[in-house]
C-alpha cells in the first residue's frame, strides 16, 4: 500500500509469484527460524494467502522444492539446523507418510524442530498462542516449551471457561473431520452449535489434542533475551516457596502468565496471594488476572509447596546395610564404592540392589561398573538396567571367539560400561546383541568382524554421516538411529556399541581439537594377538590403523603440545583416585560430568610405522 501525497491509500502490485525469491533468499542465507502461517497440508504450502505465489512442495522423489507457477520446480536445500513454527498452518506436523511437507523439511532444509498441527485447524488458539510464548516474549523459554505451555492453557481455558461439561476427544477422528467432530461435541455436550460460545468450546478441545511438536524437545531452541512484560523470581525457604512478580509492560494482548516451577511441588496451601487470581498446578502456577493489572505493579505470592514425594520413593539405606553390600564386593572397591552410594542419594537403594542381586560371578564387574559411574547416572541408573547390561556384557564376551587373551582390565573398561563419553543413556544393548552378535562372531577374524560391523550397523539402521544435519556431536545411538545421520562421534558411538554387543573391546578416541580448527573422533578396538590396541574409522570401511588423518595425528602427535586439547585422547571408564587425565572434549560444559581419558599421544606419534 502506498499513500499518495499522504492521501488515501493505493494498492500497488508487484510480482505476484514469490516463490522463487524464497528460495533462493532460504538457499543462500538459511534462516534459523521460519515462522509459517496459512494455506498448508501435509504435501504443499502455497506462498501468499489471498493470492498464489508459487508454492512449496514434496517433490516425486520425496524432496524438498519450489514451485514456480510455470510448474517449473526448484530444489530447496538448507545444512540447518533450523527450527519452524506452523502457527496457523494445517497439517504441518501430520506425517500419514514418508513423502510428506515436514519430513522433507526434517531431511533436506535442516528442522530440527517443528511445531504444527496435525490436523486441519480452524480455530488456532493453540497455534498463536505458542507463537505469542515464544516470539512476543524472546528469551523466556524455548520454543519446546513455548509448545508445552500452550497446550496447558489450552486445558485451564476449558475448565475454567466450560465448568461441568464434559470434555470430548478427538481420538477416532480423521484429521479433516472438524465438522463431525463439532457434532460430537454438539452431542455430548450439548451446547448448540449455533451458541456463540460454541466455537470456543469445541475449538480449545481440538487444538488441545492438535498441536504437536516434532523433533528432540530438548533441544534448546531461544531467541535472544530482550526485555519482557513482567518478570518472576522464585526462592525457596524451606516447604514455602516465595514467588516476587513485576509487571513491566501492557499485558492486555499477551498469553496468560505462567511460572515455570523450577521442581515439581505437592501443591498446599496459598499463603499469600497478592491479590491475584492463582491456579496452582505441581509444575505451573497460572496467573489469568495478571494483564489485567497496570505496568509498575509488583506482587508478593507465598505458597506452601513441599517438594513432590515419589509414590515410589527408594527405601534410605542405613550405614548397617551398606556395609553388608560392601562385604559382598572385592575390598580394592570398596572404598570408592561406598563413597559413590553415599553420593546417590535416593537412587543409593537401586545401586545396592543391582549389587545385591548380581550373581556372585557377576558381582565383581556390578561393583567396578557403579564405583566409576559419572556423578549423574549414581543418581538415576536403575537396577533393572545395570543387571540387563551386565549379563548381557558377560554373555558376548563370554561366546566370543576372540576372547581368549584379553585381559580382564580391557573387559571391565571397553565392553562391560553401557556409555562412553557424556551422550544420553539409552537402553541400547540387548537390542544391538540380537542385531550384530551372530553375525560378528560368524567372521574368520576379529578383524573381519570389526569390517564387518563397520558396514552393517550403518546399513542396518540406514545412518550416514552429516555433520550439519546431525542434532548434536555426542549423539546416543538412537538420536543417531532416528535422524539417519550423525558426525563422526555420534557415528563411532554406534560402531563402539556393536563391537561391545559382539565382546569386542572398543572405546572413542580422538583429537578434542585440530590446531586448525574441529575435532574428530574415531574407534579404538583391542585385538588380543598383538595385545595392542588399533584405530578404525567409524563408516570409513578400512583396515586397521588406516584413515584420512592418519598422517596429520602423527604430525600433532609428534609435536607433544602440552594443551590438553591437542593431545590424543581414547575415553575410559575407570576414575582412580587423584588428579587423573581427562578428555577435554570441546562440548562440555563446566558443570557438567568430566570424562576419564587415556592419554594416547606417545602411541600416535608412530602411528602408521
Amino acid at each position: 500500500m502506498e499513500r499518495p501525497d499522504a492521501g488515501e491509500p493505493v494498492e500497488v502490485l508487484g510480482d505476484i509469484e514469490i516463490v522463487d525469491d524464497f528460495v533462493a533468499a532460504f538457499n543462500d542465507d538459511p534462516p534459523d527460524l521460519l515462522v509459517t502461517s496459512g494455506r498448508t497440508n501435509e504435501e504443499r504450502w502455497m506462498l501468499g494467502y489471498l493470492f498464489n505465489g508459487g508454492r512449496v512442495v514434496v517433490g516425486e522423489a520425496g524432496d524438498l522444492r519450489g514451485r514456480l507457477l510455470d510448474g517449473t520446480e526448484v530444489p530447496i536445500r538448507n545444512p540447518g539446523p533450523m527450527a519452524m513454527l506452523g502457527a496457523g498452518s494445517c497439517l504441518l506436523g501430520f506425517i500419514p507418510g514418508s513423502e510428506v511437507l515436514p519430513l522433507a523439511f526434517i531431511h533436506d532444509a535442516g528442522a530440527r524442530q517443528i511445531v504444527g498441527y496435525a490436523s486441519t485447524t480452524w480455530h488456532g488458539a493453540g497455534g498463536w498462542d505458542v507463537y505469542r510464548r515464544f516470539l512476543d516474549e524472546p528469551g523466556r523459554g524455548t520454543l519446546s516449551e513455548a509448545a508445552w505451555l500452550a497446550q496447558q492453557e489450552l486445558i485451564r481455558r476449558f475448565a475454567a471457561e466450560y465448568p461441568g461439561i464434559p470434555e470430548v476427544s478427538t481420538e477416532g477422528f480423521d484429521e479433516r473431520e472438524v465438522f463431525e467432530f463439532q457434532l460430537a461435541v454438539a452431542e455430548a455436550t450439548g451446547v448448540d452449535r449455533r451458541e456463540d460460545r460454541f466455537e470456543d468450546l469445541a475449538g480449545l478441545l481440538w487444538d488441545r489434542d492438535a498441536i504437536v511438536l516434532l523433533g528432540d524437545p530438548a533441544w534448546p531452541v531461544r531467541l535472544e533475551t530482550s526485555p519482557l512484560p513482567w518478570t518472576s523470581l522464585i526462592t525457596r525457604n524451606g516447604d514455602r516457596l516465595v514467588i516476587e512478580l513485576e509487571v513491566h509492560g501492557d499485558l492486555a494482548d499477551g498469553p496468560t502468565p505462567i511460572v515455570t516451577l523450577p521442581e515439581r511441588i505437592s501443591p498446599g496451601m496459598v499463603v499469600e496471594d497478592g491479590g491475584l487470581e492463582l491456579i496452582v498446578t505441581p509444575d505451573l502456577i497460572f496467573l489469568p488476572d495478571l494483564p489485567e493489572r497496570t505496568p509498575g505493579t509488583s506482587f508478593r505470592l507465598e505458597l506452601d509447596a513441599p517438594l513432590e514425594r515419589k509414590t515410589d520413593e527408594a527405601v534410605e539405606i542405613d550405614g548397617e546395610t551398606r556395609r553388608g553390600v560392601l562385604d559382598l564386593v572385592p575390598p580394592t572397591l570398596r572404598p570408592r564404592l561406598r563413597s559413590v552410594l553415599q553420593a546417590a542419594g535416593p537412587n543409593e537403594s537401586e545401586l545396592v540392589r543391582a549389587i545385591r542381586d548380581a550373581t556372585p560371578a557377576r558381582r565383581g564387574s556390578m561393583a567396578f561398573l557403579i564405583a566409576n559411574m559419572p556423578p549423574a547416572d549414581r543418581r538415576a541408573m536403575t537396577a533393572d538396567a545395570l543387571l540387563e547390561t551386565v549379563e548381557l556384557a558377560h554373555e558376548s564376551f563370554d561366546a566370543s571367539p576372540w576372547r581368549e587373551g584379553v585381559p580382564e582390565a580391557v573387559f571391565l573398561e571397553a565392553v562391560l560400561p553401557y556409555a562412553h563419553i557424556n551422550e544420553r543413556r539409552d537402553d541400547w544393548r540387548a537390542d544391538f546383541v540380537s542385531r550384530f552378535r551372530d553375525a560378528a562372531h560368524a567372521a574368520g577374524t576379529q578383524a573381519d568382524a570389526i569390517r564387518l560391523l563397520d558396514r552393517l550397523v550403518y546399513e542396518v539402521f540406514d545412518v550416514t554421516y552429516d555433520a550439519n544435519k546431525r542434532l548434536k556431536n555426542e549423539q546416543s545411538p538412537y538420536q543417531s538411529i532416528d535422524q539417519h545421520c550423525a558426525s563422526c562421534t555420534g557415528l563411532s558411538i554406534l560402531l563402539a556399541n556393536a563391537c561391545r554387543a559382539a565382546g569386542i573391546p572398543a572405546r572413542i578416541a580422538g583429537i578434542p581439537e585440530w590446531p586448525d580448527g574441529d575435532n574428530h573422533t574415531w574407534v579404538e578396538v583391542y585385538d588380543p594377538i598383538d595385545g595392542r590396541w588399533h584405530w578404525i574409522e567409524a563408516a570409513g570401511g578400512g583396515e586397521y590403523d588406516e584413515g584420512w588423518w592418519v598422517e596429520k595425528v602423527r604430525g600433532i602427535a609428534a609435536e607433544d603440545s602440552d594443551e590438553a586439547r591437542y593431545r590424543l585422547w581414547a575415553a575410559s571408564w575407570s576414575r582412580p583416585a587423584g588428579v587423573p587425565n581427562r578428555f577435554p572434549l570441546w562440548w562440555l560444559e563446566p558443570d557438567e560430568d568430566p570424562i576419564p581419558g587415556v592419554d594416547r599421544t606417545a602411541a600416535y606419534a608412530t602411528a602408521g610405522d
